[in-house]
């Protein structure tokens, strides 16, 4: 039996954690099915419990997208103006601290004896080894400014190019911000933050 006191906003983000949230978007309907596997009775319609509430899950994480004091999360719930689908959550540096901080005291209030989450770790460090050997991180660490590098050098960092869809880069800027915050890459989320700044006329196309 789940206890009382744990937090609905808990199980929520260790669903997002399962779903592999601190390395990539995670669907709104997969984090939802995750906590109705982990907590049916409080994730469910009130009238047909034997299904899943999609608003018990979306409502919390936009809260703490907004949150005041450092977003845990990124990401969104729909389609986007233009019609287009761009669902998916995923953890923000803040986040990742946070799920770091609580993972064992959520587990315990579970009951869940091993998480069910398997991160093969070589995919992640090839992935660092990607952003780090990258021509526009080894510019950045040279003089700890953007000045010298070429927009298309950025957005070959990121994995993409001068042409892709702004929604396309957003979404690979917020996955290299989780993937070098679970690595305890502070060096690459500042060249992030600063490349965000200094290419700001461009990502904004």
């Amino acid at each position: 039996m789940v206890k009382k006191n744990i937090k609905n906003i808990d199980i929520i983000l260790y669903a997002l954690y399962l779903g592999g949230g601190q390395r990539k978007k995670v669907h709104t309907e997969d984090i939802t099915l995750e906590c109705f596997k982990l907590c049916p009775s409080r994730f469910s319609w009130i009238k047909h419990s034997s299904y899943p509430s999609l608003e018990s899950v979306r409502r919390p994480l936009i809260d703490v997208r907004f949150k005041r004091r450092g977003s845990l999360v990124s990401g969104r719930h729909g389609k986007t103006k233009d019609n287009q689908v761009a669902d998916g959550w995923i953890f923000t540096p803040e986040g990742i601290n946070w799920i770091r901080k609580n993972k064992k005291r959520i587990e315990s209030m579970l009951k869940i004896k091993k998480s069910k989450n398997v991160v093969r770790r070589t995919n992640l460090d090839k992935k660092i080894f990607e952003l780090e050997n990258s021509i526009a991180f080894k510019k950045f660490l040279k003089d700890n400014s953007c000045k010298n590098i070429k927009e298309y050098e950025f957005t070959d960092f990121l994995g993409a190019n001068l042409d892709s869809p702004k929604t396309v880069i957003d979404n690979l800027i917020e996955k290299a911000l989780a993937i070098a915050a679970e690595s305890g890459r502070n060096k690459i989320i500042n060249f992030i933050d600063k490349a965000k700044k200094h290419f700001n006329k461009f990502l904004e196309k």
